[in-house]
């Protein structure tokens, strides 16, 4: 009896650890499999809201959250505001970067990216899945959603996790104002330097503008601040700016607007300073002595600010050669003493000069005044050629005296071919020497130079009429003499 109620008790322990083993190997297992459902992966619209204007472009990107597991494969359909929206670019995301058939792909109104990687997969919680651009196009609120999607999880079955999604709205408002246009009547183009350190410079006020952001710096690149400096003004003037580049930047906005149009940069370069001082110097010459005619001069200036222009020469205060080069040779210059100016500017039109006196030996004759620059006062030429006419004249009369009673008329005609000849050879250096200032001279010596000249050939052309008068008056006394000798008495 005693045996058999010991087996009853038994079995009953055995029993009860039976159950207690299943039950325990149940709960494993539930556990498990719950634990393998609670995985939720979701998928999101980023930025999920924003406010533009139109004709701003929204960029947004497709991204999966993984919730703590490996995924190797995701996918979105998008679909968005087509009254509202122009969607312009779509391209493969980042994480998910193979992209998967199809991707990226975009129609009217909707778009499809997707992609995977390798193992071990994305665990994350913001990999991109795809990127969208859009073109603000009409005021209004604009939608960007995910219609449907995938997040295939690594785990050899490709199970797919995705639980939720979510898209964005944003609100479309009127287009931001257009750029300003700067100008200035101090620096009017923004290539060129300026000598002036005061800056006054204005602009425009583009249709809806409210007020204006603006900035002077010397950075080329600088963004104004969010800040309104003036609703009222349209102008700006800066004193005594120091030398450099300086860039003016400015922009505008509504008034019922936080977002400011494009920023409109205006340049400024300013040079107050001269080009470094210099000295002009004689090459193979010494200036305390007589030099030749033709003396070579050199010279060598340099400027920090906008860089050197150009040299000009003068001679004696008048301008010789414009945009000179180093080293420059002068054409024959009359004897005597002079004052060589050379001028280097630079390109703000700053300048600085430097001067070098000389004494230049006597040239070979009168004619060599003809040369450029002529610096005997052209009248006292004509003084001297005039009397040398005037003393022929009276060479002639007497010569006709004392061969008075024979033909002077063999005597007289060589006289006259030789005062043609003297008179035609003058009037042609003249012209040649013209010739040689048009090609060298600066336009306003070459005009006065080319007045004188004229002039003294006009009075070479009386002068030659007045003895061919004389000695038609000659011939005739001479005539009238010859016919008193030989009639009886």
């Amino acid at each position: 009896m005693k045996n058999k109620k010991q087996e009853s008790t038994q079995e009953k322990a055995s029993r009860l650890i039976l159950k207690t083993g299943l039950v325990f190997i149940f709960s494993v297992f539930c556990l498990m499999l719950t634990a393998h459902h609670a995985f939720a992966a979701t998928m999101s619209v980023s930025p999920s809201s924003g406010s533009y204007t139109v004709g701003q472009t929204i960029t947004v990107s497709i991204r999966a959250n993984t919730s703590g597991s490996a995924a190797n494969t995701a996918e979105a359909n998008v679909t968005y505001s087509t009254n509202t929206l122009d969607l312009t670019k779509v391209s493969q995301g980042s994480t998910f970067y193979l992209p998967a058939p199809g991707s990226p792909s975009k129609g009217v109104g909707t778009a499809y990216v997707g992609g995977g990687l390798p193992t071990p997969g994305y665990n994350g919680t913001a990999g991109v899945v795809g990127t969208l651009t859009f073109i603000a196009k009409a005021q209004g609120s604009a939608f960007v959603n995910i219609s449907s999607g995938k997040v295939l999880l690594n785990d050899g079955l490709g199970t797919d996790a995705l639980t939720s999604t979510s898209g964005a709205k944003f609100t479309i408002g009127p287009p931001a104002v257009g750029g300003v246009v700067v100008s200035s009547d101090t620096d009017p183009d923004p290539t060129l330097w300026y000598n002036d350190a005061d800056v006054n410079l204005s602009w425009s006020r583009p249709d809806g503008a409210y007020g204006f952001s603006f900035i002077l710096d010397q950075t080329a690149n600088t963004v104004p601040d969010n800040t309104l400096d003036t609703t009222v003004t349209t102008s700006k003037t800066y004193d005594s700016l120091k030398d450099g580049t300086w860039y003016f930047h400015i922009k505008a906005r509504r008034q019922d607007q936080t977002t400011f149009g494009p920023t409109v940069t205006f340049q400024i370069n300013i040079d107050t300073m001269a080009p470094q001082a210099f000295d002009t110097k004689l090459v193979g010459e010494d200036p305390a002595t007589l030099i030749n005619q033709t003396p070579t001069v050199s010279f060598t200036s340099s400027d920090s600010g906008s860089g050197l222009d150009s040299y000009a020469i003068f001679l004696d205060g008048h301008l010789y050669r414009e945009n000179a080069v180093s080293p420059f040779t002068f054409d024959r210059l009359p004897g005597g003493s002079h004052v060589i100016q050379v001028s280097a500017k630079d390109k703000a039109g700053n300048v600085t000069q430097s001067q070098l006196p000389i004494r230049v030996k006597n040239g070979p004759g009168v004619l060599s005044v003809l040369y450029k620059n002529v610096t005997v006062p052209v009248y006292w030429i004509v003084i001297f050629v005039f009397g040398l006419l005037i003393l022929l004249v009276f060479l002639i009369l007497a010569l006709v005296r004392r061969r008075r009673g024979t033909s002077p008329e063999p005597e007289i005609k060589q006289i006259q071919a030789d005062i043609d000849e003297s008179l035609e050879n003058l009037k042609a250096e003249i012209s040649q020497k013209l010739l040689g200032l048009s090609a060298k001279s600066s336009e306003e010596l070459f005009a006065k130079e080319t007045a004188a000249a004229k002039e003294l050939r006009s009075g070479i052309v009386k002068t030659r009429k007045k003895i061919d008068g004389k000695i038609s008056r000659i011939r005739k006394n001479s005539r009238k003499s010859k016919n008193e000798t030989s009639t009886p008495e």
